[in-house]
């Protein structure tokens, strides 16, 4: 699928189910957040590490599917405007400010790996 399909049927969902259980720096999530597409993920360290603390990035433990199916109707029934206030804020657009090239992400890592 081409990266320009990919991205208008990211950009046009109201939540991204990213239910990998390896990963260090997960770019679909990056990807999402810029898209204004919220993420859920398991707790891995790696994504945990990079992105914890944006509301727009849910967490659920390793295999709970449960878990990971309660946040997607909880997302997809808020109301408009909460839904856009999750996205849509000051530290998303922080983050990815920090987060808008190669640079930085590999300096993110490095402090990842190497701190």
């Amino acid at each position: 699928m081409p990266d320009d399909e990919k991205y208008k049927i990211v950009s046009k969902a109201r939540v991204l189910v990213y239910p990998t259980h390896e990963d260090v720096f997960p770019l679909t999530i990056l990807e999402s957040l810029a898209l204004g597409t919220p993420v859920i993920a398991y707790d891995l360290p790696g994504p945990k590490s990079v992105y914890n603390g944006l509301e727009a990035v849910k967490f659920v433990k390793e295999f709970d599917v449960k878990g990971m199916a309660k946040n997607v109707v909880k997302i997809l029934s808020m109301k408009d405007e909460d839904y856009f206030n999750l996205i849509y804020n000051e530290k998303i657009e922080r983050f990815l400010e920090r987060h808008n090239n190669w640079d930085k992400v590999v300096e993110e890592i490095s402090k990842y790996l190497f701190d």
